[in-house]
């Protein structure tokens, strides 16, 4: 039974965190593993990735490859999770054969993510004239010089 993510993560203390990770990430519980990285606390973030030993280490970065290339609800914070976790254990993760194949898979995951930003950024270009636009055309009709 796994208890809302708010209320869990809202109600438990922050030094705790590593203890639920490590419960969350041995008992394969994915409940309880959102719920821990739910917390965005960049020094919990860190000091819980810090006391993950290495089998830890490898289910955590299993749970994390495949969320780190989807948008979804709570991506910041799987990505920051991600990020201390390569800082913290890229000595091990570089060494590891099972690492290997799990960081070969994101690395394609963030290449192909990578491939639309120029897409992104020229529609983000052309939306923001369109925005600047309606905004000139609104404040002429009223009479208003537009502020930006």
């Amino acid at each position: 039974m796994t208890a809302d993510p708010q209320t869990t993560t809202a109600a438990t203390p922050r030094s705790s965190v590593a203890v639920l990770l490590k419960q969350a990430l041995r008992g394969e519980d994915s409940g309880l593993t959102h719920q821990c990285l739910a917390v965005d606390d960049d020094a919990v973030v860190r000091a819980t990735v810090a006391s993950l030993t290495p089998p830890e280490v490898s289910a955590l970065l299993s749970f994390l490859s495949p969320r780190a290339g989807v948008l979804q609800p709570g991506g910041a914070s799987v990505l920051a999770w991600l990020h201390a976790l390569l800082v913290i254990h890229a000595g091990y993760l570089s060494s590891s054969q099972s690492a290997q194949a799990q960081l070969s898979s994101l690395h394609a995951a963030v290449s192909e993510r990578l491939t639309t930003l120029p897409t992104l950024l020229s529609l983000q270009g052309r939306l923001d004239l369109v925005l600047k636009s309606t905004a000139e055309t609104a404040a002429s009709e009223l009479g208003h010089p537009a502020v930006y």
